[in-house]
């Protein structure tokens, strides 16, 4: 087993929650992590504006490690922001998934073999 190990750039909600194949953890604030594990694949997981905003700062920051981006159509909601996921992975050839439920979004995540997932305005618990 890994130890999963994660530094944080904590954003305006101040936290963030990593999910990782082996372990999850919050990181928060005032804890430092040690940078001694290197993540090479993350898999990120979202939807809305704040989702999109986050995968773009990722990206910017780490698209050597960017696998894929989950997400599922909700193009009925005023908020979608569905459309605009779609243009950037295209833009950027970042490989994109579209789950219809549960249940296939946690095939597609097993199925990707992510270190972790970078999760970010998803409406389903992840198990």
């Amino acid at each position: 087993k890994r130890n999963i190990i994660v530094k944080a750039t904590i954003n305006s909600c101040g936290f963030a929650l990593i999910i990782g194949a082996t372990a999850a953890m919050a990181v928060a604030p005032h804890i430092a992590a040690p940078d001694d594990i290197k993540i090479e694949r993350v898999l990120f997981i979202g939807s809305k504006q704040l989702g999109l905003d986050c995968l773009k700062t990722m990206y910017s920051q780490s698209k050597e490690t960017l696998i894929g981006v989950l997400t599922f159509d909700d193009i009925s909601d005023g908020r979608s922001k569905f459309n605009d996921f779609t243009d950037f992975c295209s833009t950027n050839e970042i490989p994109m998934f579209i789950a219809k439920n549960k249940s296939e979004s946690e095939k597609i995540i097993n199925k990707q073999h992510p270190d972790i997932c970078l999760v970010v305005g998803w409406y389903w618990l992840i198990s």
